[in-house]
């Protein structure tokens, strides 16, 4: 693996950290939502974490 390769993996590692960082502490559960389809849209996660994750946050939704 080349150095520009490496670059590109750690810059891709970072915003997916990032991303799930800001789902992770998002307050409004819509909000948590529109990211996680965006990280799913981005293919750094999968469809079934994706149901997984949406299917707590209607739980949240509809709570409130």
């Amino acid at each position: 693996m080349n150095g520009e390769a490496a670059v590109w993996i750690v810059a891709i590692v970072a915003i997916f950290i990032y991303n799930l960082y800001k789902l992770r502490h998002s307050a409004d559960p819509k909000d948590e939502l529109l990211k996680a389809k965006q990280l799913l849209d981005e293919n750094l996660i999968s469809e079934d974490d994706y149901q997984k994750i949406k299917g707590k946050l209607i739980k949240k939704i509809v709570a409130d």
